[in-house]
């Protein structure tokens, strides 16, 4: 399940009431597309940049509000905020407060695992506008995988809105009273060019991005200028009914390209400001051919269907998320995702003709009434997150979800923050385990597959009277490659392979241990490479084994050379994740328990053939190189699982869990104890 961008489609639709009766269907018929791009991404359809329908909604969001305020203001030569806000409180809590609701009963039991507490946090923020600065504070980007499991992540986008709506009408206001319509466009076009430039030099990749970028993507300073965008479209509309059909036509066509371009061709590894640009220019341009009326594209976008999508916009957004979601933690499959997708409609109608309508609507909710409507709606979001928390804690001490917990507890080199080159001083560090009389040291190097190894070097070294220095980085393999991959650069791991190796070379340990998901770095595609900084990348598995067994030779020999042993762990075999999804599973499923990953061992050992060839090639050339494989530990005769008996020995489709990694302890030890020269 990918994530992805929520949108807030139907924010900016206004009510029935005389001041914002100007209704135009072509708008509907942009929030559809828009919606429909959001909910294609989600289901995982082809559709890379679906994302991008969030930007059109907040343009469009920008062109109604500001279309509707202008009109007020042209009418009555100011604005009633009481009477706008409280507009903005009918439309939006009622079917947000009904979502929170319905979510926070049903998480504890629907959603993944992982996510029931994020979701219960989230919850909580939304109720009181602010999930975008939560979110931006969790530390994990928008398109990572532990966002990607919340149900409320699409929550963000009213955080932004609902900001947007308490600052913009006091804004333009002000710039009314100065110069009308004039000092408002100079107004908001440099808000809009300042947020632009903000944006632009911060937001650059989301995917792993560091506080700037989840800044940039979540926080409302450098988003204003999307809204902006669509205000001062909205402020031009004098101008823009004044244009000829044909022109209208022509800006129409051109403004539907883009923003079909935005959803068909846009990456989320490489979104920017200056790509965002385009679907939003585009919208911009269809909303004032849209203002000159008659073109044939703004009546196509005004047809029956799109607009009844548009008005389910704001409902099906909401509901469409959380039942993707739950779907995923309940039956995984690319299927049921997609009929989640569509299935949303149904609560989305009925939240729409029954809560929505009825409030947005109705007379009585008027005066005290939208204050008690507020109260209400926060409260009851607030109150049912507070709830569904307590309901995680109180599942975790059932045996079956206590175990499914322990899955998740961090190896020690996690723990303590080792993700740099061992120490080469005497000077004992954080990940620096000693044993008293030490006769030698043992360095743990390597990707994450020597992180997950941490607790068994370090009971082997504590049996073997040696102590034991580690230092990893997840997805830098210890061998004298470089190395692209969606996760690491290439002078990231560069840097620290030569500083890893010099402090080897000057520590001199007793026995060196290193382990790397090598069989990744030559099957997957993702993993780019080269033998130098300017040279072509491999292409083949068989030309990145080359590269692969050249470096780690490299590497390895200079340590023999040194007179310094080394064990060269094999990768443990990659369970099979099509039934599972991400891995992270409902809570009832794990109760009943299912959430069990597993593969076929003739599967497993043939994707791992090609890597533990080349290791095994390595340690038969060089001198005191040698090799341990764990499989037969972790691995049936005809498959490997997840979990033995009550234990998980997997955290993921990739590594052991801390339980299963004390599993391998005996054979590490006898390992080190043969292997490891003393002093």
């Amino acid at each position: 399940m990918t994530a992805t961008v929520a949108a807030t489609p139907a924010l900016a639709v206004e009510t029935a009431h005389a001041v914002e009766d100007v209704r135009r269907r072509d708008v509907q018929g942009l929030r559809a597309l828009a919606v429909m791009f959001v909910v294609a991404f989600h289901a995982g359809l082809a559709l890379p940049g679906g994302f991008t329908g969030v930007d059109v909604f907040f343009v469009i969001s920008g062109f109604v509000i500001t279309g509707t305020l202008v009109r007020e203001l042209e009418r009555d030569r100011t604005v009633s905020l009481r009477r706008f806000y409280a507009r903005r409180v009918r439309r939006l809590l009622p079917a947000l407060a009904t979502l929170l609701v319905v979510v926070g009963l049903l998480g504890p039991l629907l959603a993944p695992i992982a996510a029931v507490r994020m979701s219960a946090l989230t919850g909580i923020f939304a109720s009181l506008f602010g999930a975008n600065g939560y979110l931006a504070a969790v530390g994990t980007g928008y398109f990572d995988t532990e966002t990607d499991l919340d149900p409320l992540l699409h929550t963000w986008t009213l955080g932004l809105e609902e900001q947007f709506y308490v600052l913009f009408p006091v804004i333009l206001l002000l710039a009314w009273r100065r110069r009308a319509r004039r000092g408002a466009l100079v107004a908001i076009g440099c808000a809009c060019a300042g947020s632009f430039v903000l944006s632009a030099a911060t937001l650059g990749s989301v995917v792993g991005g560091g506080w700037s970028a989840r800044l940039a993507f979540y926080g409302a300073p450098s988003r204003a200028w999307e809204f902006a965008a669509g205000a001062l479209v909205a402020l031009a509309a004098p101008a823009a009914r004044r244009l000829p059909l044909v022109a209208g036509t022509v800006l129409a066509t051109v403004g539907l390209v883009l923003v079909g371009f935005g959803g068909l061709a846009l990456d989320e590894n490489a979104l920017s400001a200056r790509l965002l640009l385009l679907p939003v220019l585009g919208t911009c341009l269809a909303l004032v051919a849209g203002g000159r009326g008659g073109n044939a594209v703004s009546q196509l976008l005004g047809t029956r269907p799109l607009v009844w999508i548009g008005d389910l916009s704001y409902s099906w957004y909401l509901w469409h998320w959380p039942l993707i979601v739950f779907a995923a933690a309940l039956l995984p499959g690319a299927s049921t995702v997609r009929v989640a997708a569509v299935a949303a409609l149904l609560p989305a109608y009925l939240s729409y003709r029954f809560v929505e309508t009825p409030i947005r609507r109705g007379s009585r909710f008027r005066g005290r009434a939208v204050v008690a409507i507020a109260a209400v709606c926060i409260g009851a979001g607030i109150a049912i997150s507070g709830l569904e928390l307590g309901a995680r804690q109180v599942l975790a001490h059932t045996s079956a979800v206590a175990a499914w917990d322990l899955r998740t507890q961090t190896h020690l080199d996690h723990a303590r923050g080792c993700h740099r080159p061992p120490a080469a001083s005497a000077r004992p560090g954080p990940c620096t385990w000693l044993v008293p009389g030490a006769r030698g040291t043992i360095v743990l190097v390597g990707d994450s597959q020597a992180g997950m190894l941490s607790e068994p070097v370090v009971e082997a070294g504590r049996a073997a009277g040696l102590n034991v220095e580690i230092g990893t980085l997840h997805n830098c393999p210890f061998a004298a490659i470089h190395l692209t991959s969606p996760f690491r650069s290439d002078r990231e791991c560069s840097s620290f392979n030569r500083r890893a190796l010099a402090a080897i070379l000057r520590l001199r340990p007793s026995l060196v241990v290193t382990a790397a998901r090598s069989d990744m770095y030559v099957e997957d595609a993702r993993q780019l490479l080269r033998p130098s900084p300017g040279a072509d990348y491999a292409r083949t598995p068989a030309e990145k084994v080359r590269l692969y067994e050249a470096g780690l030779r490299t590497t390895l020999g200079r340590l023999s050379a040194e007179g310094i042993p080394v064990l060269v762990v094999h990768p443990i075999p990659k369970l099979d994740f099509s039934e599972s999804g991400h891995g992270e599973c409902a809570i009832v499923r794990i109760l009943a328990g299912g959430c069990v990953e597993q593969v076929e061992r003739a599967a497993a050992d043939r994707r791992l053939a090609r890597a533990r060839a080349l290791e095994e090639r390595v340690a038969a050339t060089i001198p005191s190189i040698s090799t341990l494989d764990f499989e037969d530990l972790l691995c049936g005769p005809r498959s490997c699982q997840s979990r033995h008996g009550s234990l998980y020995v997997y955290s993921d489709a990739s590594h052991v869990s801390v339980a299963g990694a004390r599993r391998l302890r005996a054979r590490m030890q006898a390992a080190v104890l043969a292997r490891a020269r003393r002093s």
